[in-house]
């Protein structure tokens, strides 16, 4: 059964939380705003129980226009 994307929108605004919320079947995938300043690693731990709370399974942050890291190969 799909999540219900209002009801996280809800709670991501009650936390302050400037996301857009798209679905895929059981995957919420986040997409803030503004990628300058997006919550720690603290606000994401309840950002993903919000999720599981609006009956999602899985959590993806999705940074548009974000500028990319390096990959592990490249280190």
């Amino acid at each position: 059964m799909p999540g219900d994307a209002r009801a996280l929108l809800a709670a991501l605004a009650q936390m302050g939380v400037a996301c857009d919320v798209e679905t895929e079947g059981g995957l919420a995938i986040l997409v803030p705003r503004a990628t300058a300043g997006f919550p720690g690693s603290d606000l994401r731990v309840e950002l993903v129980r919000a999720a599981r709370q609006a009956g999602f399974a899985n959590v993806a942050l999705e940074l548009r226009g974000a500028e990319p890291t390096k990959a592990l190969s490249e280190s």
